[in-house]
C-alpha cells in the first residue's frame, strides 16, 4: 500500500511525493493546515460528494445506528455512485419509501445514495475510523454480497430490493439511477 501512495517524478526528476488523501492549505507565513481527506469524497455527475456530509444526514434519521457512505463504480459508468451500509438501531425496521424521503429532502439529488446495503455491524479502523476499501472493492452485484441491498427508485420515489435481475438492469443502462 505505501508504494502506491508514492509519486515519483512529478514535477521534476528524482522527487517524490507522498499522496496521504490529506488535503493540506500553506499559507503566507509556511504554515500548513488539515483540510480535507480526498479520499472520503467521490464525483458523481460531475459533482463532489462528501462521504462525511452524506452519513451524517444518513444519522439523523430515527432508524439509523450508523452510516458508511462511499463511491463505488458501476460498470459501463463515468464517476462513482454513493452506496450506504447501515446498521439498523435496535427493534427498527427499514422503511425505503420513508428513508428515500429523508435522503431526498436533505440531499441534493446527485448526493444521494444510489445503493444501500444493510449490515449488523461496520468495521472500524484502530482509530475508529470506517473501514471503506473492501466495501467499494466488493461493489453491489447481489450474487457475491449476501446481506440485503437497496437501490434507488427515483421514479417511485423509494428504493427496491437490489436482486439478480436489478443488477442486471442496472449494469447494462436500463435503469435510470
Amino acid at each position: 500500500m505505501t508504494e502506491k501512495r508514492l509519486i515519483r517524478n512529478a514535477f521534476k526528476d528524482g522527487d517524490l511525493f507522498s499522496n496521504m488523501g490529506d488535503l493540506m492549505v500553506l499559507n503566507k507565513d509556511y504554515y500548513m493546515y488539515f483540510v480535507d481527506r480526498i479520499g472520503d469524497t467521490f464525483r458523481r455527475k460531475g459533482e463532489n460528494v462528501s462521504t462525511t456530509e452524506v452519513a451524517e444526514i444518513i444519522g439523523i434519521h430515527p432508524a439509523i445506528k450508523e452510516a458508511n457512505v462511499y463511491g463505488i463504480q458501476i460498470p459501463g459508468q463515468d464517476g462513482r455512485a454513493g452506496m450506504a451500509s447501515l446498521v439498523l438501531k435496535n427493534g427498527e425496521t427499514f422503511e425505503p419509501s420513508e428513508f428515500y424521503k429523508h435522503v431526498t429532502t436533505s440531499l441534493p439529488m446527485y448526493a444521494c445514495p444510489r445503493f444501500l446495503r444493510m449490515v449488523d455491524k461496520l468495521d472500524k479502523t484502530g482509530t475508529f475510523k470506517y473501514k471503506k476499501g473492501d466495501l467499494i472493492k466488493q461493489g453491489f452485484n447481489p450474487e457475491e454480497i449476501k446481506n440485503k441491498m437497496y437501490y434507488i427508485d427515483i421514479a417511485g420515489r423509494t428504493y427496491k430490493p437490489l436482486n439478480e435481475s436489478a443488477y442486471l438492469h442496472i449494469v447494462t443502462g436500463k435503469a435510470k439511477l
